[in-house]
This record gives structure tokens, sequence and C-alpha cells, in this order.
């Protein structure tokens, strides 16, 4: 899948900024492309720390609506 690359990248990118704290990523799937929803959460959410910086990643997937 391509979009968890993308936030891998922007992730790292967001880290090393000295002045982000939090990263919140807001995934629109109406079309539920994505397979494991909470799998790519589990994946990409917490606290991202090495010496050039912290970020702590929240990851929202939106679906379609029932």
């Amino acid at each position: 899948m391509v979009i968890d690359n993308e936030l891998i990248i922007d992730i790292e990118h967001y880290r090393k900024h000295q002045n982000v704290d939090y990263l919140w990523c807001v995934i629109y799937d109406p079309d539920l492309y994505i397979t494991n929803p909470k799998g790519m959460v589990n994946d990409l959410e917490g606290m991202r720390s090495t010496p050039e910086g912290n970020v702590n990643v929240k990851v929202i997937i939106v679906g379609a609506s029932a």
C-alpha cells in the first residue's frame, strides 16, 4: 500500500522539525481500500524518537458510513 509509505516519509520529516510535537494523520478511505486499518494504525501511531527529534503520531482512518 502506498499511503503507509508516504506517511512514514512524512513522519520522518516532521520528527526532525523542532517546532512539531504532534502529528495527526487523517486518512479518508470512503471506498475501504485499506484492508487492515487497525494494523496500519498500530504500525504508524505512537511516539517516534531519535537523537534528531521526537514527534507523537496519531492516525485516524475514516471510512464510508454504513
